[in-house]
């Protein structure tokens, strides 16, 4: 059975890919030399708020991440999401991903 966070109830699996979605952006902003004033200020949001995104935190707009990312240009990894290059099949019951929903299951 996964792991959940008290929080958000994410999976701990998603929990780590998040930490490490936080981690590649601070890494990005770090090695570009940017202050997190000029990258709050670019990506519209607070200190607080880019702190939080590169901690990973899960309760942070997707749409903050992704603004986030577009200014630090790493949101070359959006694009293929968007286009579907990255899909795998989803598992709904039983199995390794119990908490994925079958295609079946939607349709």
């Amino acid at each position: 059975m996964s792991k959940k966070t008290s929080s958000t109830n994410l999976p701990a699996s998603l929990a780590d890919t998040l930490a490490g979605v936080g981690s590649r952006i601070r890494e990005r902003r770090i090695r570009l030399g940017l202050p997190l004033n000029r990258v709050a200020e670019a990506a519209e949001c607070s200190i607080l708020t880019l702190m939080r995104v590169e901690q990973g935190v899960a309760t942070v707009s997707f749409g903050t991440y992704a603004r986030i990312m577009y200014v630090l240009g790493v949101d070359k990894d959006l694009e293929m999401l968007g286009r579907g290059e990255h899909d795998r099949p989803a598992c709904g019951r039983g199995g390794k991903n119990k908490d994925r929903v079958a295609e079946q299951d939607v349709l």
